[in-house]
């Protein structure tokens, strides 16, 4: 962890005795290195006290620097060093590590030294923080005639070399016996007394041992590395420290004796090696630290890793299993096990095929093929006969990996659907409970008789805006938008009710008063004979707007992602001459005359992935298959990166065969595009459905620019299968669906209406899936319509309709349902409750409903128990809990039901999951109020925060200030380097400029390079206020002119900013956005990098330029 330079005063009494402590040993080791000293009285080989005062800086804060200064002065006393001279070497002494203690605080360091990038730190501080008491010190001795001139320059770089060893040798030691670190790695003493008598033995044969039989010393401090190694491997920190500054000591012994490889005849060359020597070693000693640290943290996170896996495996309520390609069951867990019946020994003796019913053949070549095509199958339903010879009904899912013997493996993901698929079955207690759900709050439900409403229930009242009885005898077209709408609504209601269906949709009503309001209806034949029919509606209309919403942000993000130069081409076919532009050339990094110069070469630039699609697309436009080429893929950037391109081109000449002569065309950078793709990506996986762009063009062909990953699981396509050609689709349309689809759309396309159409998918193998789609179109530039909008699955709603008449599907639909007693007891609930809570009928029934919630509030539970008493009914939001512990918030309504003496026989709780509209709402707002790429508040939101903050700044009486900040060179940036760099560099401005400013202080990005931030809550007196404004832009101005790290370019910016102040309401948000972008023209005008406040004779001075 960090070690903090505290701020707060010392303890009392804890830090003298530190401080004196610290003054005692500085002392006690600066006297017995002055008894060797190497130049002069003062200087001397190693200076242990530097490397104990950083320690205990660090260790013990900053506030025990007295102890360095009493110490040092102590001292140089000591030796007879005259007061004033000993007094400023002293303050030189107390500087030197007071420095390096501050840069290691300010740069991250930690003194256990885990880390490569902490003894980086630490060297280059040392070395940094020992400038100064090497420098203070020379310039004392000079100045007090203790040393002459012309021997400066070697005392001082032995001082600056004796202070830092002392540092590299004696810090690291002293700040582990301060953390103890020392208890930290223990070892077995017989390990630690032969390392001992190791390490002795080979630190006297390199340094003290003279080999008089070779002639005098040999060279063998390498030797002592192994030693060095060993210790820090085994002893962690304190070993590494101790082998350090033992063999540092030695080999310093040694050379002041004249023996070892550091004692030469020139004492500059012996010294300059023995310090190398104490350097490399303590360096080496603590890298090795690291090192082994760095592995075993990284150990330990993979041991924790594999531990979570296998937890999550065995505890897994699913099945899991793994076949392998014979279906012969390698591993699964408990639940799988369970699933089968099976001991673990009988599973493993037995294969898939064993535990399949032969029916399922079929079945199962499909799932096979699709194992085999896809890597993935499922899901699908089947079932499993266990030991016992019943039959279990599950859904499974699975993929294939590859092992590390190098054959194919699959593991399945086996669910038990028994008890769901039961409870679908189970319809007996619906009439039971139909009263109850007739008079639900949520769903609407009327009866109608020859185009007029006899009966309707008070949710369906409540919709349309009528008091109770009111719809009765109201005829039916009263509630349409127009007469088109009521007959086309007739037309294909009749068409299914007479055939004794379920008709469904979704269509705008009237309410009583005249607004509109949306509603997902669906009704059914009471009586054929009479004409009588049964309708359900459920008010949308939050959801319908929301969609809107959604649909209108996804396109202003989608058409915010602006394109660049284009780089054009020109190719003649015959002899693959290609030529281009130089802005081609410098999209991919090169100067003109670079790129090849050849159709091959440019293909040799190709991302590999990307030939054969590419090479398709050109050959069927050579053919004449297509009218052009239009292709998305990658070119190598000069240095490396790929980059993707647009490439758009067409033949624009033939010879007298017809065969084609010339090709021409563009290239277009697209990779930021492709990154906020990535992001709509993310944005489009927490939407339901298809989130999709879809283009139909003035040739009456059509294509999806951008589909959602959601379309593989509904048309079975890829995205990339129908980005530029979407006619893979045309087969799977439901015949019967087609006139109706096109009609749809090209009205749509005419009127520039918003598209909204039910229809089905016929897929090859039978199945057939409902789908929902909901768009709004836009007319483009050249003439095409673009829709922005998404498709969802509604088979599943459809199906439900199918199965159930009026009643069944009320109570059967997409909300929860509970039924209670009068005491509040459950006594039946619908599969939505299942699906949605996660609790069987099983789980609840004979419980309290207080169950589903998150965390009782049995006042608020009190208080809702007496609104529904008192008035029939409550309606509100809640905060429920899954069987799972997941918690979500529902739309919840609670309906008593009377008997016929007036009490309280039963309750209906009736919920819907509103966790989708929560997260659309939040996802909107944040579309809505900020900027994509930097995070940062948009024009939107700024002009709102200027908006509040101009009265507030007149009904505190303080001054406010906005701040007009516009990037010098931006433009360079980006010509030359790329947009990915400026986008970087965007997003790390952003970063700084909330540095610097306070928590209440916006900053906003107002565009490209352009940035402002409002500062409320300045001083009353504006010439107070002016003065902490522009301190904010000097900071900023700082801030920026630190170079910026753009992955591997490092780049120098500038900021020009124009400032403003605003007191009150005399001047509106546009108004003072014009000033402060006044004061930026000043500020450019005057050399950039500057800061300029507005003052109105600048509005005058451009105006006279102009």
């Amino acid at each position: 962890m960090l070690l903090p330079m505290k701020i707060s005063l010392p303890e009392p009494f804890l830090t003298p005795s530190r401080a004196l402590l610290l003054a005692l040993a500085y002392f006690a080791t600066g006297w017995l290195g002055l008894l060797l000293p190497n130049v002069g009285a003062h200087i001397t080989l190693i200076w242990l006290p530097t490397g104990i005062s950083v320690a205990a800086l660090l260790g013990w804060g900053k506030y025990t620097w007295p102890g360095i200064y009493l110490g040092a002065l102590l001292t140089n006393l000591s030796i007879g060093s005259p007061p004033a001279l000993a007094a400023t070497i002293a303050i030189g002494n107390t500087l030197g590590p007071l420095l390096v203690a501050t840069l290691l605080t300010r740069t991250g360091f930690r003194p256990a030294f885990e880390r490569q990038r902490d003894v980086g730190l630490f060297v280059a501080a040392a070395g940094l923080g020992m400038l100064l008491p090497a420098s203070g010190g020379v310039a004392s001795l000079v100045a007090a005639e203790q040393l002459p001139l012309a021997g400066a320059a070697f005392a001082w770089l032995t001082w600056w070399m004796g202070d830092t060893v002392g540092v590299l040798l004696a810090a690291p030691l002293v700040l582990s016996l301060i953390r103890g670190n020392w208890q930290s790695q223990q070892r077995s003493p017989v390990e630690l007394l032969l390392w001992g008598s190791a390490a002795c033995a080979i630190a006297w044969l390199a340094f003290i041992y003279h080999f008089s039989q070779l002639g005098g010393t040999l060279p063998l401090a390498f030797i002592t590395l192994p030693m060095l190694a060993w210790a820090a491997v085994r002893f962690g920190i304190v070993g590494a420290t101790v082998a350090g500054l033992g063999f540092s000591v030695t080999a310093a012994w040694g050379a002041a004796n004249g023996s070892g490889a550091f004692a030469q005849a020139d004492i500059h060359v012996g010294l300059t090696l023995l310090w190398c020597y104490m350097a490399t070693t303590v360096i080496t000693g603590l890298l090795i630290t690291a090192l082994q640290a760095e592995r075993m943290q990284m150990e330990a996170s993979l041991r924790a890793s594999e531990e979570k896996l296998r937890g999550l495996y065995e505890l897994s309520p699913l099945g899991i299993a793994l076949t392998d390609s014979h279906g012969r069951f390698i591993e699964f867990n408990e639940a799988f096990r369970a699933i089968c019946g099976y001991s673990e020994a009988e599973l493993k003796a037995l294969d898939y095929w064993e535990l399949t019913p032969k029916r399922y053949q079929a079945d199962e070549a499909r799932q096979l093929a699709m194992l085999e095509q896809t890597g993935r199958y499922g899901p699908y339903e089947k079932e499993y006969r266990r030991k016992d010879g019943s039959l279990v009904t599950l859904e499974l899912n699975g993929m294939t990996i590859l092992g590390a013997d190098g054959q194919h493996y699959i593991w399945s993901l086996v669910e038990d659907i028994t008890e769901r698929k039961r409870n679908q079955q189970q319809m007996e207690y619906l009439l039971a409970e139909q009263k109850a759900i007739l008079d639900n709050d949520l769903i609407g439900i009327a009866t109608a008789r020859e185009q007029t409403i006899v009966w309707a229930n008070p949710a369906m009242e409540n919709i349309l805006g009528y008091e109770p009885g009111e719809l009765a005898g109201v005829p039916y077209r009263r509630h349409f938008v127009s007469d088109d709408a009521y007959e086309n609504f007739n037309a294909e209601a009749a068409a299914i009710l007479d055939a004794g269906g379920i008709y469904r949709t979704q269509v705008e009503r009237v309410r009583k008063d005249g607004t509109s309001v949306w509603v997902d209806l669906s009704g059914t034949a009471l009586r054929l004979e009479t004409g009588e029919s049964l309708w359900a509606s459920v008010d949308i209309t939050e959801r319908v707007r929301l969609e809107h919403s959604m649909a209108q942000s996804e396109e202003r993000m989608v058409l915010a992602l602006a394109g660049a130069d284009l780089g054009l081409w020109d190719l003649d076919v015959p002899s693959g001459r290609f030529t281009h532009n130089p802005r081609l050339a410098e999209m991919l990094g090169y100067r003109p005359g670079e790129l090849p110069a050849s159709a091959k070469g440019m293909r040799s630039l190709l991302h590999p992935d990307d030939a054969t699609k590419y090479q398709e697309a050109l050959s069927a436009h050579l053919r004449g298959k297509s009218s052009s080429v239009d292709i998305e893929f990658r070119l190598r950037h000069k240095e490396g990166p790929w980059i993707w391109v647009l490439s758009r081109g067409k033949i624009v000449g033939w010879d007298h065969n017809l065969q084609p002569l010339r090709m021409t065309g563009t290239h277009l950078d697209i990779t930021a595009r492709k990154d906020n793709e990535a992001t709509l990506h993310k944005i489009a996986s927490r939407v339901p459905g298809v989130v999709y762009q879809y283009l139909l063009r003035s040739d009456g062909s059509s294509c999806f620019p951008y589909a959602s990953e959601a379309i593989r699981g509904i048309f079975r396509v890829g995205p990339e299968e129908v980005r530029d050609d979407d006619s893979v689709l045309e087969a799977i349309i439901h015949p019967d669906d087609v006139d109706a689809l096109r009609a749809a759309i090209f009205t749509s396309a005419h009127d520039l209406s918003p598209w909204r159409h039910e229809y089905r998918l016929k897929f090859s193998d039978g199945s057939i899936r409902w789908l929902y789609g909901n768009s709004v179109p836009q007319r483009e530039p050249d003439g095409s319509v673009l829709w922005h909008g998404f498709i969802t699955d509604i088979t599943d709603s459809k199906r439900a309709d199918d199965e159930l008449r009026i009643a069944a599907a009320a109570f059967e639909s997409q909300e929860g349902m509970a039924v209670t007693d009068a005491n509040d007891k459950i006594l039946r609930v619908n599969q939505a409750f299942t699906r949605i809570s996660g609790y069987s009928s099983s789980d609840v029934l004979g419980q309290a409903p207080q169950l589903l919630h998150a965390d009782p509030d049995f006042t608020r539970l009190a208080f809702i128990r007496e609104c529904t008493q008192r008035d029939g009914q409550w309606r509100g939001e809640l905060l429920y809990q899954r069987k799972n512990g997941d918690c979500y918030p529902v739309l919840t309504a609670i309906s008593a039901v009377h008997g016929q003496k007036g009490n309280v026989t039963h309750y209906v709780h009736t919920f819907i999951d509103i966790t989708e509209r929560k997260e659309a709402e939040e996802l909107i707002r944040q579309l809505a109020f900020y900027d994509p790429l930097t995070g940062l508040p948009n024009r939107r939101l700024l002009l709102d925060r200027l908006q509040q903050a101009l009265p507030a700044s007149a009904h505190s009486k303080q001054h406010a200030a906005l701040l007009f900040l516009d990037l010098d060179k931006f433009k360079l940036l980006n010509d030359t380097q790329g947009h990915d760099k400026g986008d970087l560099l965007l997003q790390q401005v952003a970063t700084r400029l909330l540095d610097c400013v306070r928590k209440n202080d916006t900053v906003s990005r107002l565009g490209g390079d352009e940035f402002v931030l409002i500062l409320e809550a300045l001083d009353e007196e504006y010439a107070n206020a002016t003065a902490q404004a522009e301190c904010v832009a000097r900071k900023v101005l700082a801030a920026l002119s630190q170079p910026f790290v753009l992955e591997t370019l490092t780049w120098h910016c500038s900021a020009s900013i124009g400032i403003t102040l605003f007191h009150g309401e005399e001047e509106t948000a546009q108004t003072l956005l014009k000033q402060a972008d006044l004061a930026v023209y000043q500020a450019k005008n005057d050399g950039r990098n500057m800061q300029r406040l507005y003052i109105p004779e600048m509005q005058a001075t451009l105006i006279k330029s102009s």
